[in-house]
């Protein structure tokens, strides 16, 4: 396995830790998968699944190549052109927690039945860049790239809300109320834009 693979690894473990301690703050119970799943994470009480996407170097992209601030939405393997990422999981929302340059965690959530066909309408059209990220010299998956401002000021994109996930909810002792975790939470659109 390669360096960068693992660093992938423990990334996406981050987001999908962040983003249990925050349902389980909320009053949830949750399952990380294993990683022979079709989703992240679980919330058992209201057995709702997520899909989590990390991305600690979306600012440095887009700063090295004077780009507003992408996702990266893989959607079909190279090879076989079969559905992988968002297209393929079983997962109800997606969870994309971009760093920002302050290392505040930002998790940006969709509804994924409304997302999927958002994404394929615009495919048609040419809408969002595609993207096939080569690691080693192989780039085995295709993924779009749409700006994280166009999605979610696009009330027809599956937007849902965006939350800061601070890291102190890693920390099983921290007494946070439920008031407290509402002051992280905005519906407002604007707070994504730049």
């Amino acid at each position: 396995m390669s360096k960068n693979f693992l660093a992938d690894m423990e990334i996406g473990d981050l987001g999908e830790q962040l983003w249990a301690a925050w349902v389980e703050a909320k009053g949830g119970e949750c399952t990380i998968s294993t990683g022979k799943c079709d989703w992240d994470v679980h919330d058992t009480t209201k057995d709702v699944y997520y899909e989590v996407k990390t991305d600690v170097r979306a600012y440095e992209w887009a700063k090295k190549y004077d780009q507003p601030i992408n996702f990266f939405l893989e959607y079909e393997t190279t090879k076989a052109q079969k559905p992988c990422g968002i297209m393929k999981t079983s997962a109800k929302y997606l969870v994309y927690i971009i760093r920002n340059p302050m290392r505040l965690h930002i998790a940006y959530t969709f509804d994924l039945d409304v997302l999927r066909p958002y994404l394929w309408e615009n495919h048609k059209y040419k809408t969002f860049p595609v993207k096939t990220p080569f690691i080693n010299g192989t780039g085995n998956v295709n993924g779009w790239t749409p700006p994280v401002h166009e999605l979610v000021n696009d009330k027809d994109s599956g937007f849902l809300k965006l939350i800061v996930l601070p890291m102190f909810l890693l920390n099983k002792s921290n007494e946070t109320t439920l008031s407290q975790l509402s002051l992280l939470e905005a519906g407002s659109r604007r707070l994504a834009e730049g």
